[in-house]
């Protein structure tokens, strides 16, 4: 009884090993035949910062005033 609870234990591990083993090469496999898309994404993250940099960004014109804040959030509140 003892010997088969022995062979399942390393039969069952071993399964588990295995799995690991080929989940780790298909993440692998995925990684390689997606390195084209991660590169595409990339210089188009490059391209859209070096853009972004070029324009004025004025800080007052993205800050949006604390009354708009109070009254979304008295808005949210007066629903609950």
């Amino acid at each position: 009884m003892l010997i088969e609870g022995v062979k399942l234990l390393i039969m069952g591990m071993t399964m588990v090993f295995l799995f690991l083993v080929v989940m780790m090469y298909c993440i692998q496999l995925v990684t390689w035949m997606s390195r084209h898309v991660t590169e595409r994404e990339q210089k188009q993250m490059e391209l859209e910062s070096l853009s972004n940099a070029e324009l004025p960004h004025s800080s007052e014109e993205s800050r949006i005033p604390i009354a708009v804040f109070a009254a979304a959030i008295a808005a949210y509140e007066a629903e609950r």
